[in-house]
């Protein structure tokens, strides 16, 4: 038996279902005809049709009933349509041959059977059907002309004992019997493939309807746009967004809809926005999912909203025909974020006093201010210090970054010979390189490097990228190269420490990995790295992991190089 899909045998199951009905017209009718032409000629005939018709009527009728029975069962819908089949063949056969066999236009409704089979069945049930035909055609032909079985209608000819009318009477049906099927065959096959046609249509539309609903009740504003910036597509949440209806947006351009401001209140021009530079990539470049913040829209009533966007590409054949851009509306999330910002530096500049006020009252009792102290005592003292200083540093770190994130870091950039900057350095970190028992090596240019900076926050900058590597190292000696390209000169301070893995090294540079991690060895902040990344990006260099293994790490600071 053939199998089917569960969607494919539904939909054969409704042509069985509509074939039911033209099954019964097809026995019923041709009998009544059969009723009428005989009727008053015979009375025997006319009861023996009668019994025909009331049979195939109910047979039909049965079956009909049991294709509703368990209409989810392919096995059992296979088996009753094979069935029906036969019976219908049975039926054909009584029916031809009592109303004069051969030699009668009623022997055509073999045709029936055929026709039906190709409908609801596969091609090997057609043939099937057809050749059964056939052969019964054949068999009960010769079986009359042979005078072993007589038809018994009285209104056929009785010439069906002639040769020259037997034999191409029986050739000719024969071969409209074969005809019928190899037809039956192909319309069967136009019948499958229309039904695998509707339900990958019907597959298709479903799932268009699908994504057509997630897209228009997600939860971020989607618009579509074309190469030339024109919008395709929007959803609800753009509509509920930007105070545009979908009708009034579609075909403007996404600059005209939504104009772009920078964090300084400027409009940022088309050719800038990065909707329309992804856009315009056309076959080139790479494709990739781009992220924007930082930006503002105004909305239709002229007001304006900070937001976050996605914008992706539309990829086909290697060919950019458009990109979506959701966005969503962080007004909210900017107003957290600085209330958050607040509370970190009320409680760091708060903190910040007392802190000092301890670190100054154990630095005077450890030079003697209050009297004598036992080797006990000033070892205490002595951890109280470190303890203080760590605060101190976070504290310092956590108002750094708050000021840097305010806007209101003010730089005082200058000529800087490197050299000087890297012995007060090491001066400043003594005390815990001896501590930790490390040696520092100091590998110098070839000639004098004079940097612009701000002197303070150089130090900062390479005391933080140094204190990273005291915490990670437990012997051994740190290496500090002061080396210089074209336009920056690069200080590298390398540990042999554990090393970093790939995922420590990305989150190393980034503020939420850090805020919501563990603490670094002997209780560090974790922030060194980031606000040394931070400092030197506002003074045009740059902070980097150059390489790391279990042998220790290298940590690279670029700072621009005066020339001339």
């Amino acid at each position: 038996m053939t199998p089917f899909t569960p969607l494919e045998l539904q939909e054969r199951i409704r042509w069985y279902c509509k074939a039911r009905g033209w099954y019964v017209l097809a026995i019923a009718i041709p009998g009544l005809i059969s009723l009428i032409t005989q009727y008053g000629l015979s009375n025997h005939q006319v009861l023996q049709d009668l019994l025909i018709v009331l049979a195939a009527l109910l047979l039909n009728t049965v079956m009909y009933a049991l294709t509703f029975w368990r209409p989810h069962w392919q096995l059992y819908f296979e088996i009753l349509a094979y069935t029906q089949i036969a019976f219908d063949l049975g039926i054909m056969t009584g029916a031809i041959f009592v109303n004069g066999g051969l030699e009668t236009p009623i022997s055509m409704l073999y045709c029936i059977p055929i026709l039906m089979s190709g409908a609801i069945l596969s091609w090997r049930s057609v043939y099937a059907t057809g050749f059964a035909a056939t052969l019964l055609t054949i068999t009960f032909a010769l079986l009359d002309f042979s005078g072993t079985l007589h038809s018994g209608s009285v209104a056929a000819p009785a010439i069906h004992m002639y040769a020259h009318y037997f034999v191409p009477t029986l050739v000719i049906t024969v071969t409209i019997l074969l005809t019928v099927t190899v037809i039956a065959d192909f319309v069967g096959r136009l019948v499958r493939q229309r039904t695998e046609y509707a339900h990958e249509l019907e597959a298709v539309n479903a799932e268009k309807a699908k994504t057509e609903a997630i897209i228009k009740t997600m939860g971020s504003a989607l618009v579509s746009l074309d190469t030339k910036g024109r919008i395709t597509m929007v959803n609800d949440n753009f509509e509920y967004l930007t105070g545009w209806r979908r009708d009034e947006a579609l075909g403007k351009s996404l600059s005209e809809v939504l104009p772009m401001i920078d964090p300084y209140g400027k409009r940022v021009p088309d050719d800038e926005r990065p909707a329309m530079q992804l856009s315009a990539l056309g076959s080139h470049g790479n494709y990739h999912t781009r992220t924007v913040n930082h930006y503002s829209y105004i909305r239709k009533n002229g007001t304006s909203f900070p937001f976050i966007s996605s914008l992706a590409p539309i990829v086909l054949n290697r060919q950019v025909i458009g990109l979506t851009n959701t966005f969503d509306d962080i007004t909210e999330v900017q107003r957290l974020d600085q209330l958050k910002t607040n509370f970190v530096a009320l409680v760091s500049h708060q903190l910040k006093t007392p802190i000092g006020e301890i670190m100054g009252y154990v630095n005077n009792m450890l030079y003697g201010v209050g009297g004598k102290l036992s080797s006990k005592q000033s070892a205490y003292l002595g951890e109280i210090r470190d303890v203080a200083e760590r605060a101190n540093k976070l504290i310092t770190d956590l108002l750094d970054i708050t000021i840097l994130e305010r806007g209101g870091l003010v730089l005082e950039t200058q000529d800087i010979r490197l050299s000087p900057i890297i012995r007060d350095l090491l001066k400043v970190y003594e005390h815990r390189l001896q501590k930790k028992h490390l040696k520092v090596k100091v590998v110098k240019a070839e000639k004098e490097l004079t940097v612009i900076a701000d002197r303070d926050k150089l130090l900062e900058v390479l005391g933080n990228v140094l204190a990273n590597a005291i915490s990670y190292s437990k012997h051994g000696e740190i290496t500090i190269t002061a080396t210089s390209t074209e336009d920056y000169a690069e200080v590298c301070i390398s540990d042999k420490g554990s090393g970093m893995d790939p995922t420590t090294i990305n989150a190393v540079f980034d503020k939420d990995q850090i805020l919501s991690g563990a603490p670094t060895p002997e209780g560090g902040t974790g922030l060194g790295l980031y606000l040394a990344r931070q400092l030197m990006r506002l003074q045009h260099g740059d902070v980097k992991v150059v390489s790391t293994s279990a042998k220790g790490t290298t940590i690279c600071i670029n700072i621009p190089l005066m020339k001339g």
